[in-house]
């Protein structure tokens, strides 16, 4: 038997709005496609953010911050590098979340796998990203 987990992670500046990620979800995938979504648990209370999360119905994942920085990610910005020491704030939540479930499952698998579905994405008016992780797990 197998199981598929996909995590949205978000990153975003204090200016986003609702609007901000929605337009990302509904560009990347539809609500049954992902399972969880993962934030900084710095950002996790933001006021656009929180209205997303109440919109959509998922579990939100709260990440520490310093958890992430030893995540390497295909995205490379200069501004996520020098405010959270990681390429890509969305990209490397979204894989850290799936690895953590994946080491959290070992015992009841044969065998995972994690990849990153969709690289980081910049929302419309530029002030949140997303990206989405794919954790396959066989069961034994």
């Amino acid at each position: 038997m197998s199981l598929t987990v996909r995590i949205a992670g978000f990153g975003f500046s204090s200016s986003a709005q609702c609007s901000s990620f929605h337009s990302l979800f509904e560009r990347a995938c539809q609500k049954e496609d992902v399972s969880m979504i993962a934030v900084l648990k710095d950002k996790a209370a933001h006021d656009g953010f929180s209205a997303f999360c109440d919109d959509v119905g998922l579990d939100v994942v709260r990440v520490e911050p310093e958890k992430l920085t030893e995540t390497d990610t295909p995205s490379r910005s200069e501004k996520s590098l020098t405010a959270r020491g990681v390429g890509s704030v969305s990209e490397a939540l979204a894989l850290y979340v799936a690895s953590d479930l994946s080491t959290g499952m070992l015992h009841e698998m044969s065998g995972a796998e994690v990849v990153l579905e969709h690289h980081r994405m910049i929302s419309d008016d530029r002030l949140a990203s997303m990206a989405v992780a794919r954790l396959s797990v066989i069961r034994s």
